[in-house]
């Protein structure tokens, strides 16, 4: 990862992080979900055979799991880190206009101009790095444990995050996927 990445997550971290300290929470609650029998949910597939090609993807396509840990707890979590990692993502694509073009037609026209440069050479591949290092991180800091994937696999729980966001049904049934997953037995391969 870049320096200027590097530095750009650290900026993004205090800014998110301004109000919690303030005593505000950072984002808002997350609205609860209607309780689901986890018996009820795919299991994803995990069982692989590693290969050297595989192995060097590992840190773009893992999971997550914590022993002893519930399905609601799991979900909960993930669903925690995954706002939090919208909220970052979020916040480093807005694009700040200087004063004195602050609200005038040269720094909207500016600032779509920046937007559309920055997407041009970073894009979507910047905000799915983003999102990766925000979720491994947050789900760390939490006590789980990452395992890596093939992407065949990791993609049928998971989503690229770059240019479109998957619709929160889609996302929330994921997350479920992935919770079980977090919550089931400790994975036999794959530890990070």
């Amino acid at each position: 990862m870049g320096d200027s990445l590097k530095s750009l997550l650290c900026v993004v971290a205090l800014v998110c992080a301004a109000p919690a300290v303030a005593g505000r929470p950072a984002y808002a609650p997350l609205k609860p979900l209607p309780a689901v029998d986890p018996a009820t949910i795919e299991t994803p597939q995990i069982d692989f055979s590693p290969t050297p090609e595989i192995e060097r993807d590992y840190s773009k396509f893992f999971f997550f799991h914590r022993a002893e840990t519930h399905f609601d707890t799991a979900l909960a979590d993930l669903r925690e880190c995954d706002q939090m990692a919208r909220k970052m993502n979020n916040a480093a694509a807005q694009i700040n206009v200087p004063y004195p073009y602050t609200g005038t037609m040269a720094g909207a026209a500016g600032g779509v101009i920046a937007a559309l440069i920055i997407d041009a050479t970073a894009g979507a591949a910047e905000r799915r790095s983003m999102r990766r290092v925000s979720m491994g991180n947050c789900m760390t800091f939490k006590g789980y444990d990452a395992f890596g994937l093939p992407k065949s696999l990791w993609t049928k729980f998971n989503w690229e995050e770059g240019n479109v966001e998957p619709d929160e049904d889609e996302r929330i049934a994921k997350l479920r996927m992935h919770a079980k997953l977090a919550s089931g037995p400790r994975p036999v391969r794959g530890a990070l």
